[in-house]
């Protein structure tokens, strides 16, 4: 007795897992509705984090030179995530357009191109944005405290950030879930040319009555044969 009742609880815990995973099933319709808007707002999302100003720079040349200010917009800084983010909009039309292994492929290089956005969202939000830009543009430069006196020699900068990566984080994670579930349900989703298919070949026209025959030929048909 004590073994049945455990397989039916065994069997119930099995009806419910089925039923919750149908509930949230992601392979029809609305999963694949989902999955297009997450690739679209990330992408789109990404675009928008990384052209607002991600690095403020009041700059000083020399200690008796007067202080010029710069403004360095995320793209700026890290031209490649820009580029993943047109990349993840071109994906979005890609998936509409495949399917089977295909789709497969095109999860799996969103997921790829959002670990680096994450990367760069999270480092950008524990140390501050990346200064190289300014000893590209400016030669040396030796960043300082903002209120340091002008002292040093050569070129000093006090930078500050702005928190844009925090937009950024939440367009790589909408990037990564939507390329996982892309990767994993996208053979079974819609396909876009199926709606054109021609259903097959019609039956052919009765060319027997008058009306069949002029049928005929309207299409271009010898109703003789």
């Amino acid at each position: 007795m004590p073994r049945q009742g455990r397989c039916r609880a065994a069997r119930g815990g099995g009806r419910r897992d089925a039923s919750l995973a149908r509930r949230w099933r992601v392979t029809g319709r609305r999963g694949y509705l989902l999955a297009l808007g997450g690739l679209l707002a990330g992408g789109a999302l990404t675009l928008l984090a990384l052209g607002r100003p991600w690095l403020f720079v009041q700059l000083r040349l020399g200690p008796s030179a007067p202080v010029t200010t710069a403004t360095y917009a995320g793209s700026a800084l890290h031209p490649w995530g820009a580029a993943l983010g047109v990349a993840a909009l071109a994906v979005a039309l890609a998936v509409v357009a495949t399917r089977g292994f295909a789709r497969r492929l095109l999860g799996l290089l969103v997921v790829a191109g959002a670990i680096p956005l994450l990367v760069l969202a999270v480092t950008t939000g524990r140390s501050g944005p990346d200064v190289a830009v300014l000893t590209r543009d400016y030669g040396p430069v030796t960043v300082v405290s903002d209120g340091a006196p002008a002292t040093a020699v050569g070129a000093t900068a006090v930078v500050s950030g702005s928190a844009w990566w925090v937009l950024l984080l939440v367009a790589a994670g909408l990037l990564a879930v939507a390329g996982a579930v892309t990767c994993w349900c996208g053979p079974q989703w819609p396909v876009m040319s199926r709606r054109y298919e021609r259903r097959g070949a019609a039956a052919p026209a009765d060319t027997t009555t008058p009306q069949g025959q002029w049928d005929a030929l309207d299409r271009g048909e010898d109703p003789t044969r």
